[in-house]
């Protein structure tokens, strides 16, 4: 006969609950687990569970409704649902994402290097999203990287590298990004350090990108992410 009454609580301990056939809330079941738990016992003997012959449906059930403790141990069948769930939130996000993207937006895309590049990467799109293979239902889409420019906050300067990123790792699309004009707002020290003639620097700085206020919608959707893994 299958359990549908689950009780948890942290004195049972990780991956252990008391569950019995039927709930019941009669006063007498009520009033037992307030008892206090006996720390003299283990969680298989404590009082708060023991069989309680006051309960009002005790002539009909007449034990076959005490509190069992149990351990929760997980099946490889249960990874595979968990998996299979993640997946399917996971395309149904890309396909979502893939409504919004415009080629030549800038992104926003995942990575670990929190140290360096606070957690993200920043990409322009290339192309409209695409499948990868027939017959796949995963969204891709083609970008270029900007590397971050280590010697002035919140800059990024375009490359030449290419990359084919999956929608799923993508954390915001449609982030806006002001260009630097004035060479005045990039320290000396950069350009002395790229070794450049005022002539080229002029045009690298034409490709030095720096997020405006709105970079605080990609950390904040990124510290979304975090807190509610998928």
């Amino acid at each position: 006969m299958a359990h549908y009454n689950f009780r948890f609580e942290k004195q049972l301990g990780i991956m252990c609950c008391a569950m019995r056939r039927i709930p019941c809330y009669c006063n007498a079941c009520l009033e037992k687990l307030q008892l206090p738990w006996d720390l003299s016992k283990d969680s298989y003997n404590q009082p708060r569970y023991s069989q309680n012959k006051n309960c009002t449906f005790w002539n009909v059930f007449q034990g076959l409704n005490d509190w069992k403790i149990v351990q929760i141990i997980g099946t490889q069948e249960d990874d595979k649902e968990e998996q299979e769930i993640k997946s399917n939130i996971l395309q149904r996000y890309a396909h979502d994402l893939s409504d919004l993207i415009v080629c030549g937006d800038y992104a926003s895309l995942h990575c670990d290097d929190e140290e360096d590049n606070d957690g993200y990467y920043i990409i322009q799109w290339t192309s409209e999203p695409y499948t990868e293979q027939e017959g796949k239902e995963e969204l891709m889409c083609n970008a270029v990287y900007l590397e971050k420019e280590q010697h002035i906050k919140d800059c990024y300067y375009k490359t030449e590298q290419t990359v084919e990123v999956r929608l799923q790792h993508v954390l915001k699309t449609g982030i806006e990004l002001e260009q630097i004009t004035d060479p005045k707002q990039v320290p000396k020290g950069v350009r002395e350090k790229r070794l450049l003639s005022r002539e080229v620097y002029i045009r690298l700085i034409v490709m030095i990108l720096k997020i405006s206020s709105k970079k605080s919608d990609a950390e904040k959707h990124w510290n979304t992410l975090k807190k509610n893994p998928v």
